[in-house]
């Protein structure tokens, strides 16, 4: 068994350790607030601090929820150019298909270190946040907020008064719809620019490639170092991963080459894998690509991939969660709309229609996209 088996057998042995143990504490002392099953625990927040700002000190948010219908539905209509143009290259341009629309599936398409989880509990909580506070300010109070973890995924809710909500006019119902996507919007952009200003070139421009390991008796053994960043071969900038492999697709087992990091030259034998005659040098070397920093290695990396997560899951679930599609909030947002103009029966039929075409693109994009990734 590798390593890195271990590793996931000994989490998973932890975790479920974990999850016997809060359950027992659940059913011994019957938490008022927290709600435990098997893989599940639940927590319900007071609502008193939500439901009792002050409306009019916070007027500003009925203001930005009336922006932010606009701008939901700009991302829902982005989103759904994006799924047309993507189904189109599949139909008539399938050997130029790339992945499109990639779901979160933990475990399979993104695997769940403390940078994924953590950035998965802010996007949640700020979401239900920003819809629990603009619902108080429409007038229209919050029965139920809290947070949950399933297995290893936090989340959050927030519950307005399903009553309130069926009375409340179309728009005052879209703005509580609208507000929590453009949160997220929100949010994704500041951890952007947080990235934009700490990490040189960052998104498009690499400095290098970092240097998580050595293989021990390996061509690099006792030459380079984990947390070494290779910016060049052979008077070559290499900058990132893909222009590494391209060199190396060059290297021939017994070759010598001169390898640059920020620091200094080393030279190096290259050596040959297991069983095989492919180049070896003898390193193993992170996913995150290296940008300059006034940060040392060890808080950067990690750094980096917080924000690089906080960014894409906090833009995406926004623009995905924008969609017409009922029961997502863009959907309702629709809804909402057409209601305002065609009266509640006939938009009942519109939204079927609008959300079952979107429903198509989505899972034919989905499905293509698991394919090619699976392959």
């Amino acid at each position: 068994m590798a390593r890195g088996d271990c590793l996931n057998l000994d989490f998973f042995i932890y975790l479920a350790a974990f999850w016997i143990i809060l359950y027992v504490a659940g059913r011994i002392f019957k938490f008022k607030r927290i709600k435990i099953s098997p893989f599940y625990l639940q927590v319900d927040l007071p609502v008193n601090f939500i439901n009792k700002m002050d409306k009019d000190k916070l007027s500003w948010l009925k203001k930005i929820s009336t922006a932010s219908i606009w701008i939901s539905l700009m991302m829902g209509l982005i989103t759904l150019a994006y799924l047309f143009i993507s189904f189109f290259k599949a139909l008539f341009q399938s050997s130029q298909a790339t992945i499109s629309v990639m779901p979160v599936i933990p475990g399979i398409t993104v695997n769940l270190t403390p940078a994924v989880v953590i950035s998965i509990f802010l996007l949640a909580i700020v979401h239900e946040l920003a819809h629990g506070c603009s619902s108080v300010v429409e007038g229209i109070p919050v029965k139920r907020l809290g947070f949950f973890i399933l297995f290893v995924i936090p989340g959050a809710f927030t519950e307005p008064d399903d009553a309130e909500m069926r009375k409340a006019e179309p728009k005052k119902r879209a703005r509580i719809e609208a507000v929590g996507s453009v949160s997220n919007l929100a949010l994704g952009l500041f951890f952007l620019l947080i990235a934009v200003l700490v990490f040189q070139g960052f998104p498009t421009s690499p400095h290098g490639i970092l240097i998580s390991d050595v293989m021990k008796d390996g061509p690099s053994y006792g030459k380079l170092r984990p947390g070494d960043v290779i910016i060049g071969i052979n008077g070559t900038r290499v900058n990132n991963m893909d222009q590494l492999m391209r060199l190396k697709e060059g290297m021939k087992p017994g070759q010598v080459i001169i390898v640059q990091t920020l620091d200094r030259n080393v030279s190096i034998v290259i050596g040959t894998s297991n069983n095989s005659t492919q180049p070896l040098i003898g390193v193993v070397l992170s996913p995150l690509p290296y940008y300059r920093t006034f940060l040392p290695i060890s808080i950067a990396m990690p750094l980096e991939e917080f924000l690089l997560w906080a960014i894409i899951l906090n833009i995406g679930v926004a623009m995905f969660n924008s969609l017409p599609l009922v029961p997502l909030d863009g959907g309702l947002i629709v809804r909402d709309l057409l209601e305002i103009v065609y009266g509640r029966e006939r938009t009942e039929f519109l939204i079927r229609a609008i959300s079952l075409m979107t429903a198509v693109l989505l899972l034919f994009d989905m499905a293509s996209s698991l394919i090619m990734y699976m392959k």
